[in-house]
């Protein structure tokens, strides 16, 4: 398949200890779709528009009764709670007036409708766009919609999306695996770019290289036991073991505890991965999580060599230990002065109760401002904790990041067995924090700053914020420095 591949990079594995071998084997692979490559238009139907086939493409125009003009079919597929399918297909808009283009999917029969993978297209551009779902209450046969969307019906009148080499394959449950089951995306990705153009038609596919994990996958980073240390200047002391450069980056709002930076790499000849740490004093969890990241940045402490090789060679590391060191250690949310800093943030700001006099009324949040500005990172990450996980890639900007870090998430959530652990994607871009200035900042190479938030969980903070910073990192890298 051609185009540009929106899930373009490989992520890292999951467990410590996971391994993956090479194997050659012949599985047999059966596609859910009908005349996915639109020999004609059998098996398929289209809604607030037309469908029209030609050269093994489908055509769907909008005809002004809707706004999100779309073709779906329902597939041969039964779904279950609980069952994963990998969806591919390539996908261009022919119009500059869409606003995205989406994969969506419910049951034939009940279930609540959800996009599952979504961009913001250039006109022209091919992509090829793909997902791992995962059914929750859908009820029947996996049903798929490929839609293109708009402000309303007029402007989606006569505008059109081309649709072409459309898979799913059904990807198992947990009581149910089958070859697939334990794959990631990535490997999915590399297994199935090929499909339509491999000569074994009766849809029996060679896997001549197959990437298969344990089946039994566990926590990443499971055995940590972080505990809450309230001397912070032992935590400062601590810091000369890092392996890491330190910075004494000024005084805080009490005008007594100072804010400190610790750096990894080239700051100047290599794209920058800023990370902001502990806005909220109280979450603690932060602060340890982060130093651990950069311990093992600067030492080579990482169980996949050549992972932490490619992020020492292509990115530098900046880290704000604790951005509210007043509130660390006072456990305190907001500062010394009663402001929430993540309300601080010259980003459409507003006067309330706990976001200070003005934007940047705070020392911490000039303090973290002057050294961003000074770096201009290609990444930035503002780490909290949270009952709920998530990232938010700061607004609809970077709705391509967007879809890529959800693919992070896709494999991340593997390694959890609560069911809770959803993919959270929160466009906060327009509010006044960190993450919505730092996206209107240019990092060195005259790009805005990717600008994400990371929400760690109250059960399984340590893990997974360590994690879910090697996977950001290992996207920055594959990604940044293209």
């Amino acid at each position: 398949m051609g185009g540009e591949s929106v899930m373009g990079f490989d992520p890292i594995s999951l467990e410590e200890s996971m391994r993956y071998t090479d194997k050659t084997t012949k599985v047999q692979v059966s596609n859910a779709i009908t005349n996915g490559n639109f020999v004609n238009s059998e098996g398929w139907s289209t809604a607030a528009g037309s469908l029209d086939v030609i050269n093994n493409t489908a055509i769907s125009t909008g005809n002004g009764t809707g706004a999100q003009p779309n073709i779906n079919q329902v597939t041969n597929l039964p779904i279950i709670a609980g069952q994963k399918v990998y969806v591919r297909a390539r996908i261009r808009v022919t119009n500059p007036d869409c606003n995205f283009i989406q994969i969506r999917f419910t049951g034939s029969d009940s279930g609540t409708a959800l996009n599952v993978a979504s961009i913001e297209p250039l006109t022209d551009k091919w992509y090829d766009l793909s997902v791992i779902l995962q059914v929750t209450n859908q009820v029947g046969a996996l049903r798929l919609y490929f839609r293109h969307v708009y402000n309303d019906a007029e402007s989606a009148d006569q505008k059109s999306m081309e649709v072409q080499e459309v898979i799913a394959v059904n990807m198992g449950t947990r009581d149910a695996p089958n070859e697939f089951t334990d794959m990631t995306h990535a490997e999915m990705d590399d297994i199935f770019t090929d499909w339509f153009n491999n000569k074994n038609l009766n849809e029996e596919l060679y896997l001549k290289r197959v990437k298969r994990a344990k089946k039994e996958i566990a926590r990443p980073f499971r055995s940590h036991d972080y505990t809450y240390n309230p001397d912070y200047n032992s935590i400062i002391t601590s810091l000369s073991e890092t392996g890491c450069d330190i910075e004494n980056l000024g005084v805080g709002a009490d005008n007594e505890t100072n804010l400190y930076g610790i750096s990894y790499g080239d700051l100047e000849g290599k794209p920058v991965f800023f990370a902001v740490s502990n806005q909220h004093g109280s979450e603690w969890m932060t602060v340890p999580s982060c130093i651990e990241f950069m311990t093992r940045i600067a030492n080579e402490d990482y169980y996949d060599d050549d992972v932490i090789a490619q992020l020492r060679n292509k990115l530098s590391f900046y880290l704000i230990v604790s951005a509210n060191p007043w509130g660390y250690i006072n456990n305190s949310f907001e500062n010394f002065n009663g402001v929430n800093l993540n309300r601080n943030w010259d980003n459409n700001w507003s006067q309330g109760d706990v976001t200070g006099v003005a934007p940047f009324s705070e020392p911490e949040t000039v303090i973290v401002r002057d050294k961003f500005l000074s770096l201009a990172p290609h990444f930035a990450v503002d780490v909290h904790t949270s009952s709920q996980p998530g990232i938010d890639i700061g607004g609809n900007n970077y709705t391509l990041y967007g879809a890529e870090l959800s693919r992070v998430f896709d494999d991340v959530n593997l390694s959890f067995d609560d069911a809770s652990f959803k993919t959270r994607t929160w466009n906060i871009g327009a509010g006044q924090n960190f993450t919505g200035w730092a996206r209107n900042q240019m990092s060195k190479s005259g790009y805005p700053t990717i600008s994400t938030l990371l929400e760690g969980t109250t059960s399984y903070d340590g893990d997974y914020i360590l994690t879910m910073l090697f996977a950001m990192a290992k996207m920055a890298a594959n990604k940044v420095t293209q």
